[in-house]
């Protein structure tokens, strides 16, 4: 499920609107522990015998061999490996040794199963915001070089410290490891910490969503780790100062895009307001059919799982008609997680014309993938337009990522002679256009929405126009630009 995916899940809550989206790296901690643990495991089978024979009161060694039919050489080291296990003691008598259980061995022979006391390391990983112990798949996680490459905001963990042995909780590390069903340490209890032999950090990638009621200031963060919603981190993130600052730098959006939009909102109000309606539809919708999806997964009653099915269909067949209701508008609202799927889709399906204003490129958004499709674009004949340039002149020094982007698009623009790649500068415009299908007019930065982990909270909004004429007519005005 990519980021956009998971930002049209979570879209509204409570009345709330999804406003910003920010990928965020949470600090968690990779623990080498040493511990002591009471193992348990089952009673091979000759243990078992002797055991059974002990209880019915059949104790020397020669009674035992005789009762058990074993050979000296078979009953001699499973006795030894009963006494080592403190379940059996011998006892000298005048006849040979004679054999009694103890009383763990009593247990031992009740429950068929044995336990030993063992001093051993396991990993685990700590969750340095919630201070708490949990366990993570390593493919979840990422380095720090990864995380600055990918452009993740890293969330500092407050307080600033590494784990203790004090801040370890072991009925909590016990559940987590009981938890793991294919490991070894699920059959084991933990009984103390011995001590922290390896510790070094990570990061668990998580999505950071960003809510407030329409013309609100106040906001509320939701956060995604995986899929699901994390209440735990959403607690700590929205009491974490240097988090609260970050959001509340907020820039408002009609001075990105200004008279048009007005201009756009005026003369269609209705139409806005019935996409409005709908979208919300929608989203509450989605939001049923992904709690639906989750639910069946954990389903293991059949009549119940058959059921549940027939009512998602359903709910499914209500987002294709409400979809296909806000598609048929003339124009109709957009918000921050609609844009990346839109620019997808016109980067894979556009088949006439694909037209692009962005004032800045970065590399994260203008990466190995975004290139692929857009050349794909160009082989089959699509004529591509991309305009970009806040200021006349190019920025100096510019990240090695964002000139690559730049150069590529610039190889591209000399290869196809159906890509116009042009600096049009004290641009701006936001503008994406696919064939005649659509026109988006926005505040969102077409090609570098995702380039930058330190950017304020953003109310990117805008408008769709998905009437043909008007499309034609915005991309008469726009394509100008180029020549």
């Amino acid at each position: 499920m990519s980021i956009e995916d998971i930002a049209q899940r979570f879209s509204s809550r409570d009345g709330l609107r999804l406003r910003d989206y920010i990928e965020v790296a949470l600090p968690v901690y990779h623990l080498r522990l040493r511990a002591i643990t009471i193992a348990h495991k089952n009673v091979p089978p000759i243990e078992e015998f002797i055991l059974r024979a002990l209880a019915m009161d059949i104790r020397s060694f020669d009674a035992l061999a005789a009762f058990l039919g074993l050979d000296e050489r078979v009953l001699k080291p499973a006795l030894l490996s009963l006494i080592e296990s403190d379940d059996i003691v011998a006892t000298p008598a005048t006849a040979g040794n004679e054999f009694d259980l103890t009383s763990k061995g009593n247990i031992t022979a009740a429950k068929h199963v044995m336990t030993t006391t063992e001093e051993r390391t396991f990993p685990l990983y700590f969750d340095a915001l919630t201070r708490r112990s949990i366990w993570y798949r390593s493919e979840q996680l990422i380095d720090y070089r990864e995380m600055k490459s990918k452009g993740f905001r890293e969330i500092a963990n407050y307080p600033s410290v590494r784990p203790r042995v004090g801040d370890l909780r072991i009925a909590e590390i016990d559940s987590v490891l009981k938890s793991l069903h294919a490991s070894p340490e699920s059959r084991r209890d933990l009984v103390a910490i011995r001590g922290i032999e390896s510790c070094r950090k990570w990061f668990v990638p998580a999505l950071a969503l960003v809510y407030s009621r329409e013309g609100n200031t106040d906001l509320q963060v939701g956060v995604v780790i995986g899929g699901k919603l994390s209440i735990e981190h959403e607690r700590v993130l929205t009491s974490l100062p240097s988090f609260l600052d970050f959001l509340t730098n907020t820039v408002p959006i009609r001075s990105e895009i200004g008279s048009d939009l007005d201009s756009i909102s005026e003369g269609n109000s209705e139409a806005l307001q019935i996409s409005e309606s709908l979208q919300t539809a929608i989203e509450e919708a989605s939001n049923r059919k992904a709690e639906m999806e989750d639910s069946l997964t954990e389903m293991t009653a059949p009549d119940e799982e058959v059921e549940l099915k027939k009512k998602l269909v359903l709910l499914e067949g209500e987002i294709v008609r409400l979809s296909a209701e806000a598609r048929s508008l003339p124009v109709r609202n957009l918000y921050v997680y609609d844009h990346p799927l839109l620019l997808r889709d016109a980067l894979k399906t556009a088949k006439e014309r694909l037209l692009i204003i962005s004032p800045w490129i970065r590399g994260e958004v203008v990466d190995k993938d975004f290139l692929k499709d857009l050349e794909n674009r160009l082989q089959a004949g699509v004529s591509v337009y991309i305009g970009h340039g806040i200021t006349t002149n190019p920025t100096r020094n510019p990240k090695s990522a964002d000139a690559a982007a730049k150069t590529d698009l610039q190889k591209l623009a000399t290869a196809y002679a159906n890509l116009r790649f042009v600096r049009i500068g004290n641009t701006h415009a936001k503008v994406l256009i696919k064939d005649q299908e659509f026109a988006a007019i926005t505040s969102f930065n077409w090609l570098s929405f995702r380039g930058d982990p330190n950017k304020t909270y953003r109310d990117e909004q805008g408008v769709l126009l998905q009437k043909t004429d008007l499309v034609n007519s915005k991309f008469d005005e726009v394509v100008q630009q180029f020549n």
